[in-house]
């Protein structure tokens, strides 16, 4: 067995299972992928009874209390789980992914027409020892005829993601959950279940470019990098993020010793990460570290015209514009903030999301 080093690998909603391995798992065996998004009886019982009838709005309405409120399943958040759909039920709680199944096997049992959706946010991290995982997000949308109702767990979300959807087809939200649970396995030591689960992944969509790009950093960490590489480029065939493929296949031409194409990469990287606005964040983050807070200015100003309905952006903008002085400009950038749904509880929901 090889110990993973420090690396990032990409998740949606947390990907560790600490409490639970389920029985299917831990056999290596892999069911239907449609079954993690498939009701169980008693989850159909559940929406017969529990439900209410109506329009689509009463009908979803209904179904968010009957999930979340203490009287109906009590759905809590933990980050640690991810779960399917009946899982999920069975334990009333789990990570962004695990609800989102859940809403999608109930809404659709109750005819709600529900589409996963790949919600775009502030990258975050978590440091697992062995491996560094980004955490991503998802959440589901309901489509009417006439407009598209966005069900966040956390309402306080609801306002930015609602000006960017990127729904995408079962397919990729279930490819999702085998790299997450890959990962876990990577996390936990168990190289070879983590093959057989990112294998199913892409099995199940060949263009997860999270899947490739976390397979890829096993097989380097275990010594192929000519897997590594065929990884990596199946993930720059892949529609997704290319700034990150690129600045790892610097890495494998490195270690390949080919200075001509780890250097190509290199440049094709930054290039790509300079559109990239939570980059540009990252970026006014460090120069502020740095107390640079005219680069910092530059690099928030940037971010904002990237991504203009963030308003984690706006305030920071805010922040440092009061820390250089300019308060007509921070009084802007906050009430532009605030506009778009900042607040300080907003701010401590998207803490308690990284936890």
């Amino acid at each position: 067995m090889h110990a993973i080093p420090l690396r990032s690998l990409l998740c949606h909603g947390l990907a560790f299972l600490f409490a639970i391995l389920p029985l299917w798992m831990a056999q290596g065996s892999t069911p239907d992928p449609r079954s993690l998004i498939e009701p169980t009886e008693s989850m159909k019982e559940f929406a017969r009874k529990r439900i209410s009838k109506g329009t689509v709005s009463e009908r979803l309405d209904s179904l968010l209390r009957e999930l979340t409120s203490p009287e109906g399943l009590g759905f809590t958040y933990d980050a640690a789980l991810t779960l399917s759909a009946s899982e999920a039920f069975e334990m009333r709680r789990g990570n962004c992914l695990s609800f989102a199944f859940l809403v999608t096997a109930l809404g659709r049992e109750i005819g709600l027409n529900v589409q996963f959706n790949r919600a775009l946010r502030d990258p975050s991290w978590t440091d697992l020892g062995r491996i560094v995982v980004e955490n991503h997000h998802i959440n589901c949308v309901v489509k009417t005829n006439y407009s598209a109702h966005l069900v966040e767990l956390f309402p306080e979300y609801t306002t930015l993601y609602s000006y960017q959807l990127d729904l995408i087809p079962d397919e990729k939200a279930l490819a999702d959950f085998y790299n997450n649970r890959a990962v876990y396995h990577v996390a936990a030591g168990n190289m070879a279940e983590a093959h057989n689960l990112f294998q199913t992944a892409v099995n199940v969509d060949p263009d997860s470019t999270a899947t490739w790009k976390n397979w890829s950093i096993l097989h380097k960490a275990q010594g192929d990098i000519d897997q590594a590489e065929t990884c990596l480029q199946k993930a720059l065939g892949a529609k997704g993020d290319k700034a990150s493929v690129y600045y790892m296949l610097s890495q494998v031409y490195q270690q390949k010793n080919n200075p001509a194409q780890a250097a190509r990469y290199a440049g094709l990287a930054e290039r790509f990460n300079r559109r990239n606005p939570f980059y540009c964040y990252a970026q006014a983050e460090q120069y502020l570290n740095e107390h640079n807070t005219s680069e910092a200015l530059y690099w928030l100003r940037k971010a904002t015209r990237l991504m203009p309905h963030n308003p984690r952006f706006h305030a920071r903008l805010s922040e440092v514009y009061a820390i250089a002085g300019d308060h007509k400009r921070a009084e802007r950038a906050m009430t532009k903030a605030r506009r778009l749904g900042y607040s300080e509880q907003s701010l401590i929901a998207g803490q308690l999301g990284r936890n």
